[in-house]
């Protein structure tokens, strides 16, 4: 229904409804007529999408294209909890539902009345979830990421940014983004038309009314969201033209009759609007707000509109030369290297290396006497092994899995150092050879002592001096005269020490009483009496 004034679609605003779940609701025109008024750049770039796609459709030759034309996707799941974690087949679901909305395969086509029979279009596209990632590595189109945020904002488009709870999209010129979140505050969905930012292209649908299974809640229930969506990424307005039920509004479409609004549930035909006798709203067309079991069909004009992106100038033709649905080439794979050990014990050690390429790693250790090795699946660059034999050799490697490559590192031995000897304390601690400042201590050997120490105090101090003795007893020497002295005794096996001796005391002896020395003799004389 295109109208005398060109380009209406793109230059009126339309009334931002909020409503429930119980309604559908698609905020897709609100944003992108917020997005022209903020950006006038975007205004001047939707102008040129529109120049580009009437000039199309004037060309356009249905009967020189019959090529199918694929889109890669990639679904990004944001959850938070198992529940709307979305399970891979629910999503698959909702592939082969966009399969079959656009290659006029859905089986309910055949609802569409006799009177717009004729209308129906297989727009020739085809979906495959990616099957390599933008780093060209293998992948099954699918990311999960765990939110906080239950609720996502179509205005703040928050779902498209990892900073606000959200995924970052992948490169928007290879691949169609998908964003499924718990709720997007009582919206079914969005997307955003051709030519705005490629930070936020791609469209955002609540995982109750994705796909056709799992989650999915009646009457969205059939997948019909993603595909009314879809349209609007690949530049399809609403059926009514977004003009508040005036009758005034256009989609930019020739072949869909002008409708007054948009149409809920599953309208009786005719739906009369707009003096649209015989035939009223085509109100079974994807772009319209009838329940997902009502919609059936686009129109051949909407075909050309979307075909239109892909022309050399369009706005999705980039889409055409990815290679995200071809299977990526096998990965390179690569052994590890610099294989090393460190922390090793009589019973334990971590193994240390530099990963190769590949998909999976498996670490293989053995006891030098073993003939099979011990494997362990593992990820990072080290491993602590535990529960190893003391004294012993062992050999360890690590196997890099790519696709069904296989390939082995060199490998790499280690010993474990000798396992600690259980060590007893000396006994029948003596001292011997006792004088004013030196003594001479003994005990009673014990077999397995590589050394001893020996600690000793006087007897009211209460630090202890530490002598390390190796196997020989020991002589204590400047010691204090008439002083008692406590010592005890640890033996050192395998480098292990036990815990002291019982603590034993002596004193050490006095000085002997000698006679004076070094006197002087003076003669004494007396006087008689008188």
């Amino acid at each position: 229904m295109i109208q005398n004034r060109l380009f209406l679609a793109v230059t009126f605003v339309a009334t931002f409804l909020t409503v429930s779940f119980a309604q559908r609701h698609c905020p897709s025109h609100t944003i992108m007529q917020a997005q022209i008024k903020k950006n006038p750049a975007y205004k001047q770039k939707r102008l040129e999408i529109e120049r580009m796609t009437q000039q199309f459709e004037q060309n356009y030759d249905p009967n020189a294209r019959n090529v199918m034309t694929t889109i890669p996707v990639v679904v990004h799941v944001l959850y938070t909890n198992a529940t709307n974690n979305i399970s891979d087949a629910q999503i698959l679901s909702q592939i082969d539902v966009l399969n079959q909305d656009f290659q006029l395969l859905n089986p309910d086509n055949v609802n569409v009345p006799s009177a717009f029979s004729a209308l129906k279009a297989n727009v020739g596209l085809t979906f495959c979830l990616a099957k390599q990632d933008p780093n060209g590595l293998p992948t099954n189109g699918i990311t999960r990421t765990a939110t906080t945020k239950s609720d996502f904002s179509p205005s703040l488009q928050d779902a498209k940014s990892s900073a606000q709870g959200g995924k970052d999209p992948w490169n928007p010129a290879a691949y169609m983004n998908v964003w499924v979140v718990p709720s997007l505050g009582g919206t079914l969905g969005y997307a955003q038309y051709p030519g705005y930012n490629p930070n936020t292209d791609g469209l955002v649908i609540i995982h109750n009314c994705f796909g056709k299974m799992g989650t999915v809640v009646p009457p969205y229930h059939l997948g019909r969201t993603a595909t009314h969506e879809v349209g609007h990424y690949l530049n399809l307005f609403h059926i009514w033209g977004d003009d508040g039920g005036a009758c005034t509004g256009s989609d930019n479409v020739a072949d869909t009759p002008n409708q007054g609004g948009e149409n809920y549930g599953c309208p009786i035909f005719p739906k009369i609007s707009c003096n649209n006798t015989p035939n009223g709203d085509m109100f079974m067309n994807f772009l319209d707000y009838s329940n997902d079991i009502c919609m059936h069909m686009f129109s051949n004009g909407q075909k050309t509109r979307m075909l239109a992106n892909f022309a050399t100038n369009g706005p999705r033709f980039s889409l055409l030369s990815s290679n995200a649905c071809n299977t990526p080439p096998p990965v390179p794979c690569l052994a590890a290297t610099n294989l090393s050990t460190s922390n090793v014990t009589y019973n334990s050690t971590t193994l240390n290396w530099t990963a190769g390429s590949g998909g999976t790693f498996q670490l293989q250790y053995k006891i030098d006497t073993a003939s099979a090795f011990t494997t362990i699946p593992i990820t990072g660059t080290s491993y602590t092994v535990n529960g190893l034999s003391a004294a012993s050799l062992y050999t360890f490697q690590l196997v890099t899995t790519c696709n069904s490559n296989i390939v082995t590192s060199n490998s790499n031995t280690f010993s474990t150092t000798v396992a600690p000897i259980p060590c007893s304390a000396p006994t029948n601690l003596a001292a011997t050879n006792i004088t004013t400042t030196s003594t001479k201590l003994m005990w009673d050997i014990v077999p397995e002592a590589i050394s001893y120490i020996i600690q000793y105090k006087k007897g009211s101090v209460t630090s202890y001096t530490t002598v390390n003795s190796g196997l020989n007893f020991n002589d204590l020497t400047g010691l204090s005269a008439s002083t008692l002295y406590d010592f005890k005794v640890s033996a050192v096996c395998n480098i292990v020490s036990t815990s002291p001796s019982t603590a034993s005391t002596f004193t050490t002896a006095t000085p002997p009483c000698n006679a004076p020395t070094n006197l002087t003799s003076n003669a004494i004389s007396t006087t008689g009496a008188t």
